[in-house]
């Protein structure tokens, strides 16, 4: 008798005439496929649904970026004396100095019933605060009077605001009057433009001044009374 490979089989098939089905196979069976079903359908919607997600970032302080913010404070207290005033900064990165003194000053007032603190100081641009208080005093008073005017509390760098005289320029042609609203630095150049072009603008064409002056600013023109 030749020998046989298939003895080695360890996972032999039971024939289907010797197999019998039975009801609790049938619920396992069809709870299997429903669950097989669920967990492709929720793949399938993860993954052709759209994902919105919300990043928060902050500046990093350490960096020569930006990650400062200059603060300029400059008040006044009439009747708290300069030795409990002090200033305290603290924040979310861990920062917590309490009586801030760098480039900073206080002014008697009152004969020193009261003092005038001016300090100028950075804060790192995270969630923070910074406050004037007598915590830095050696000797804490009782009920202190905080009563105090703000002269001047400003952030960040400074701004330079110019400001600028207008003036009124008409330009008139044939009987129309173009009135323009021109800064003092462009009238100059219109008038000597006006001059220029107004001997090569045909008699027959008075718009041609004034489509050849293109001012650089608003301009009216008034006709018999009407405005074009």
């Amino acid at each position: 008798m030749p020998f046989d490979f298939r003895r080695f089989d360890i996972y032999r098939k039971v024939p289907k005439d010797l197999t019998q089905p039975t009801y609790t196979g049938a619920i396992i069976s069809i709870c299997c496929c429903l669950f097989i079903l669920f967990l492709f359908l929720s793949e399938l919607t993860g993954f052709v649904t759209t994902e919105i997600v919300n990043e928060l970032y902050v500046d990093d302080p350490d960096k020569d970026s930006g990650g400062k913010i200059d603060v300029s404070l400059n008040i006044s207290l009439p009747n708290l004396h300069c030795e409990l005033v002090g200033l305290d900064i603290q924040d979310e990165m861990g920062r917590h100095e309490v009586g801030h003194i760098d480039n900073s000053m206080r002014i008697p007032l009152n004969n020193g019933v009261g003092c005038r603190f001016e300090g100028q100081f950075s804060i790192n641009k995270v969630p923070g605060n910074f406050h004037v208080s007598t915590h830095s005093a050696t000797a804490q008073p009782q009920n202190p009077d905080m009563t105090h005017v703000i002269h001047k509390l400003s952030f960040g760098d400074t701004l330079q605001v110019r400001r600028a005289q207008m003036g009124w320029l008409e330009v008139g042609v044939q009987g129309c009057i173009t009135r323009a609203f021109c800064p003092p630095w462009t009238q100059r150049d219109a008038l000597q433009r006006r001059h220029a072009l107004r001997a090569s603008a045909p008699s027959n064409n008075p718009s041609a001044l004034l489509m050849s002056l293109r001012l650089p600013c608003h301009q009216r023109c008034t006709r018999l009374g009407t405005s074009a």
